[in-house]
């Protein structure tokens, strides 16, 4: 079916051409004025009753209503012209002797302008109301331009010439009238056509060959001087034109999403222009200019300056809107979307300008760190958008306690900050009070009512006596010390202020001094992995590694919690994870070619950050297309505390690169508090249970009686169990008598360096040969 429009095409076109050849020869060069008639009317005939043939079957193929009707009017106005010109024939041709005029063969001819005229409107593009606008400007002033032309060279010879009744006068003009309607629309439709370019402007073409020829035939029979020959080329060609378009079987191109303003389009300045030099050239020749040319002149001139000023009116409007938007981007670029509070961008800015301030002025400041107590059982219990309700309470509330002055900011999640300008740490406790007792009151919460708290951190920054002596801090290294403060409430019981002191750096203010050195470490690689077994305890069989980071700072191991903690808190986690990655596929791609074979599986850790992060699926297979390596092989663990902050995303980004082949596990499971199933609608392949349920299943009966339940429902799931943790016989026993699938521990191998792993499966049956000994 597919190859019938191109064969029409090859049958027809040559046709066409043959017919548009004979006329031109025989037309324009025979002797004989018989042949001439002859052969150009029934040409004529033949070329309009074709393109009616081929317009009426491209609209059984349109592709709306709106384009089947075009071609369908399209098509009547041909049908038309050719009954009027066999009507015109038979006069001619059979009867021997003039048409009269006016006749039925006029009113043929004279369907032709409206039928086409409603098909070019039908199949034009669809505009939107300005542009609507500006192009029925543009038609009427296109219209006052080819009627200024029309009467200058034909029209007013028409109108002038008058008839012999009321009925040949309205024929006559009817003529160069509806000539100059088809110019308008052809001039209109290619101006205003965003889609199927080249079909429109064949239909547009054939019009205006249809209505110069027209014209010329009217002005020649006004002044008695009209000849069978070179006219009528005119009607052959605009038929001819309308029937090639009509062969098109094309489907319509999605026409561009309409916008508030469309390209500059040439064409009606073009006939504008065009108009103009004919009025000059007639003038030149010595015209004189009647009323109908003043006024209808005029009027063009009026439709133009409209016109410009609606065009500049709209570049007003645009320009407009556009520095609206803009201004809205840039709000949105410094504002959190949810509480319109600044965001941590403005914030370290506002913080970092600030201490300049106070080094010039030696006044004191003051950075918060608040973080909501109890905000994740708010959101598992009533929804994320109950959660968000009350973020935005506590931003207003906040608001109402602060000065205008001081800046608020959120950080993300349920985390705010406070900048306190020209205050010491006394007015800090006292704002920092005040806050604590603005959130005592209960909130209503989706026909319930919320007691709300939050832990505080405060450090205050003066030139003698601050928090840090002397030396000007920077902005993140203030607000890391607020956030220090807040996390040692945290530990001793929520609900409270703390005020950071150097005492609080003798631990966790290390990530100061950490971070860079980590920085360092891993841009030269110098972070290592280790690989620790996971086995399938039905055989003992190795099933899998994970791969964890070890790091050596100053002659010594740095705790994986400790530098771990610092990496996710500095931002540095992204490099460690493409670290550990990029390691384990090296590790995977040597032992494809070893012992473990394709079979051997990897788990990596990523964050939850990065797990949201829509760039994640592709940084992975990039590395493991480095590496060779197959994405079945690559197990990616993620922490169940994180994985539920934004589901929907994370879901996503999983979905994505699960879609490759990559396989999902949910680490330490059980310390989030969230449940199994509300699990089950993660894209998840295994999940692996914290040891702290896994240490006493030999001798605690509640916690085995939630491990069974857990392989119970993961088996439901189609889920592995991975028991971390396994650490003695006693718990290896029960877990294989409970149908555990995988185990982890430093019974079945320690975290080694991989040129250690060989010596694994020795271990591993000692490590068996030990746990079948009676206890």
């Amino acid at each position: 079916m597919r190859a019938a429009a191109p064969t029409r095409v090859r049958l027809v076109a040559p046709l066409l051409l043959a017919v548009l050849a004979t006329v031109a020869v025989v037309g324009t060069g025979a002797d004989g004025a018989d042949a001439r008639r002859w052969t150009v009317d029934l040409a004529e005939v033949a070329l309009a009753f074709l393109a009616a043939r081929t317009c009426a079957g491209r609209a059984r193929h349109g592709a709306t209503t709106t384009e089947r009707w075009g071609w369908r009017m399209l098509s009547l106005g041909c049908a038309s012209w050719g009954c009027g010109q066999g009507l015109w024939s038979w006069f001619e041709l059979a009867l021997g002797h003039e048409t009269p005029f006016p006749s039925l063969a006029d009113a043929g001819f004279l369907g032709f302008p409206p039928a086409v005229v409603t098909g070019l409107w039908l199949l034009r593009a669809r505009e939107t109301v300005g542009n609507r606008t500006r192009s029925v400007l543009d038609g009427l002033a296109v219209a006052c331009a080819i009627g200024l032309v029309s009467w200058t060279t034909s029209l007013g010879a028409v109108f002038h010439a008058g008839g012999d009744s009321t009925l040949t006068a309205v024929v006559s003009l009817a003529y160069p009238a509806g000539d100059v309607v088809v110019l308008t629309m052809a001039v209109v439709a290619m101006s205003a056509e965003r889609r199927r370019t080249a079909v429109l402007t064949l239909v547009s073409l054939g019009a205006v060959a249809m209505a110069l020829s027209d014209s010329v035939f009217a002005y020649e029979t006004a002044t008695e001087s009209f000849a069978t020959g070179v006219t009528d080329l005119g009607w052959c060609a605009a038929f001819a034109l309308l029937a090639v378009a009509g062969l098109d079987r094309s489907t319509p191109a999605p026409a561009a999403p309409a916008t508030g303003s469309r390209p500059v389009r040439p064409l009606p300045y073009l006939v504008l222009a065009l108009a103009g030099a004919v009025v000059l050239v007639q003038y030149a020749v010595g015209h004189r200019f009647d009323a109908v040319s003043f006024w209808v002149g005029t009027l063009l001139v009026g439709l133009v300056l409209v016109r410009q000023w609606t065009a500049a009116h709209e570049n007003s409007r645009l320009l407009g809107l556009l520095e609206e938007r803009e201004a809205q981007l840039r709000h949105r670029a410094f504002h959190d979307d949810l509480t319109g509070l600044s965001n941590r961008a403005v914030f370290s800015e506002r913080v970092a300008h600030a201490l300049a301030l106070a080094e010039r002025t030696s006044l004191p400041l003051t950075v918060g760190f608040l973080d909501l107590d109890g905000f994740k059982g708010v959101n598992d219990r009533f929804g994320h958008a109950a959660g968000d309700e009350l973020l935005v309470h506590v931003a207003r509330l906040l608001e109402r306690v602060l000065r205008r002055s001081d800046t608020l900011a959120r950080l993300g999640g349920d985390e705010f900050a406070v900048l306190l300008e020209a205050c010491d740490r006394v007015e800090a406790a006292a704002v920092a009070a005040a806050v604590l007792e603005a959130l005592r009151a209960p909130v209503a919460l989706r026909g319930s009512t919320v007691a709300v708290s939050a832990s505080i951190g405060m450090a205050t920054w003066a030139p003698s006596g601050g928090s840090a002596g002397d030396e000007l801090p920077s902005a993140d290294a203030l607000l890391r010390r607020a956030d220090l403060a807040m996390y040692d409430v945290k530990r001793h019981g929520k609900n409270g202020v703390r005020l950071h002191d150097p005492a609080l750096r003798s631990d966790d203010a290390d990530d100061l001094t950490l971070h860079a050195a980590l920085a360092d470490a891993l841009e030269r690689r110098e972070v290592r992995a280790v690989f620790q077994p996971v086995l399938a305890l039905a055989d003992d069989r190795v099933a899998a590694f994970e791969v964890l980071a070890r790091w050596d700072h100053d002659g010594r191991a740095v705790p994986p919690p400790v530098f771990v903690g610092v990496a996710e808190r500095t931002g540095l986690s992204s490099a460690l994870t493409s670290l550990m990655l990029d390691l384990a596929c090296a590790q995977l791609a040597r032992w494809r070619s070893g012992p473990l074979g394709t079979d051997a599986m990897v788990a990596v850790n990523v964050t939850p950050a990065e797990l949201r992060d829509p760039a994640l699926p592709q940084r992975v297979l990039a590395t493991l297309r480095s590496h060779g390596v197959p994405p079945h092989q690559l197990v990616l663990e993620v922490t169940e505390s994180g994985i539920l902050r934004d589901l929907d995303r994370t879901r996503e980004v999983m979905a994505e690169l699960r879609g490759h082949g990559i396989a999902f596990s949910l680490d330490d499971f059980g310390t989030g508090y969230s449940s199994l199933a509300q699990l089950l609608s993660i894209p998840l392949d295994s999940v692996k249970v914290d040891k702290l349920f896994v240490e006493d299943i030999d001798r605690d009966p509640t916690r085995l009686q939630f491990l069974e339940s857990v392989i119970a429902l993961a088996a439901s799931a189609g889920l592995r169990v991975v028991a971390e943790g396994v650490e003695r016989a006693g718990q290896l026993e029960v877990l294989r008598r409970i149908g555990c699938t995988w185990g982890q521990g430093y019974l079945l191998g320690r975290p080694v360096p991989a040129d250690e792993l060989p010596a694994l499966p020795a271990a591993v049956t000692g490590v068996e040969a030990r746990t079948r000994q009676p206890s």
